[in-house]
């Protein structure tokens, strides 16, 4: 393989720019790349004289590490009139760091949420930070961390709800649907292993008319007052949680008694990154040096911040569900995007009312849609997504014939 990759890496026309603009990627040659060929191997041999780690952690690594490597795999291509040469490397397709299959999942599951979920109705994002001694924990038991979020979930649908009752007039809060959709994160803007919660859920409720047909009414934007009340709730359920499973915030180590048994370098590594320390090397146990910025002070009235008992909300960000392109850069900018959790239905619309939950906080592969997508809604998506590979599949002739008026790769 490696003598193939050798020879079609540097292919005839490879010194002429191609019609379309394509570049192959060479991972290699980024900064992240260098780092982790340079010291995962020695990282490795240290982990395993303590006992290792979990095969899925060695398996993101070292896939990570061959893809978009030649000799690793590949797709050639040649277009047998005139000769031109196209070299596709295979990709890992793993979804905890990799930045191009990482990207690949972001803008597929962005297009995904804006065609076939999200309703064109008012939207807000709900970003939920937990306790720091919460953190580590819910990184390694995701049962737990599926329950705490429906914690929060649950306090937002009961939040809107009541605002709903009471803005509308409403008779109950139980005439009042809400949707919302919830993907969480693992690590914040420093890498450090930071579980919270991105929530997209629709800033109104939908209401069934006299004549049957369902409403969407838009609410205000929540209020300081009404986001504290959020994170208090938040607080609560998540305490109840605890309680059930014998357990309370304040008696939560650093690293959870059950990890640090069965994976003990895996617990390490989560309470070294959850304290943001350094792990190995000459400043092992140091806090992870940072360029620090200024920063303004901003009163929390101003931008919808509340804070209960180390819950914090920010529900600052509001978009209008006609802006589509807006919409789709907001969901696109959850790092990572890797499918976790979905919550609630969207009111029974007719649309796919939820997506389907794909390797969820519980580990399990499972659908929370209480509704099918229509028949008509499935048709309209499968023209749509013939219309488009039409549409690739000739803007890929159009641009070999440029080169070769018989067109065609083999």
């Amino acid at each position: 393989m490696s003598a193939v990759a050798a020879a079609v890496a540097h292919p005839t026309h490879a010194h002429a720019p191609r019609a379309d603009g394509y570049v192959r990627r060479r991972p290699e040659d980024t900064v992240l790349h260098r780092v982790l060929r340079t010291h995962w191997p020695a990282l490795l041999e240290r982990a395993d004289e303590a006992g290792g780690l979990p095969k899925f952690v060695v398996r993101e690594f070292e896939e990570y590490l061959d893809c978009g490597q030649l000799e690793r795999g590949l797709v050639h291509l040649r277009c047998g009139a005139c000769g031109e040469d196209l070299v596709v490397a295979f990709s890992c397709k793993r979804g905890g760091f990799c930045p191009s299959c990482v990207a690949r999942r972001m803008s597929d599951a962005a297009t995904y949420l804006v065609d076939d979920v999200l309703p064109e109705v008012p939207t807000r994002q709900w970003v939920c930070a937990l306790p720091w001694r919460l953190r580590v924990l819910l990184g390694y038991d995701r049962a737990l961390c599926a329950e705490v979020l429906l914690a929060f979930t649950g306090a937002l649908s009961r939040s809107l709800k009541h605002r709903a009752k009471a803005q509308l007039g409403l008779p109950s809060v139980e005439d009042a649907d809400v949707g919302a959709i919830t993907f969480v994160q693992r690590s914040d803007a420093s890498l450090r292993l930071n579980v919270h919660f991105h929530t997209m859920a629709l800033d109104g409720v939908y209401v069934r008319e006299p004549s049957g047909a369902l409403a969407f009414h838009a609410l205000d934007a929540p209020t300081f007052e009404q986001g504290q009340q959020v994170a208090a709730w938040t607080h609560a359920g998540i305490e109840r949680v605890l309680r059930a499973h014998g357990r309370a915030l304040d008696g939560l180590g650093d690293e959870p008694a059950e990890l640090t048994h069965e994976q003990p370098v895996l617990a390490s590594c989560y309470a070294a990154s959850a304290a943001d320390v350094q792990l190995v090397g000459d400043t092992a146990g140091q806090r992870t040096l940072e360029v620090v910025q200024a920063v303004r002070t901003v009163r929390p009235e101003a931008r919808a911040l509340a804070q209960y008992g180390g819950v914090n909300l920010h529900a600052e960000v509001a978009v209008d569900g006609r802006d589509r392109k807006r919409l789709e850069h907001v969901c696109a900018t959850w790092r990572g995007l890797r499918w976790r959790s979905i919550a609630s239905s969207f009111a029974r619309t007719g649309r796919s009312c939820t997506a389907s939950r794909r390797r969820g906080a519980t580990g399990r592969t499972r659908s929370c849609s209480r509704r099918r997508t229509s028949s008509r809604h499935r048709a309209q998506s499968a023209r749509r997504a013939r219309a488009e590979r039409a549409e690739r599949a000739e803007h890929a002739e159009h641009v070999c014939a440029r080169s070769c008026p018989h067109r065609g790769f083999t």
